[in-house]
């Protein structure tokens, strides 16, 4: 599956890709190189969520304007 994302995408694995052609590169550094980005990207996104909502938990006013601007959207 990692490796049919690889021969398709060109936008942030262009780089892996491209420096990767130059040498006999084996494909599963580049798959091993992917999924350290996407499960590192995934942490960090997972750990952004946790922070807002112990900010908003332990902050009824932003809770409050957060969900006015919600509901105005």
């Amino acid at each position: 599956m990692v490796q049919k994302v690889v021969k398709e995408r060109k936008d942030l694995l262009q780089s892996i890709l491209k420096n990767s052609m130059g040498e006999a590169a084996d494909k599963s550094l580049i798959v091993d190189n992917c999924k350290n980005i996407y499960f590192a990207a995934q942490e960090a996104t997972a750990t952004a969520a946790k922070w807002v909502l112990l900010q908003l938990a332990s902050n009824p006013k932003w809770q409050t304007r957060v969900r006015e601007e919600v509901m105005d959207v």
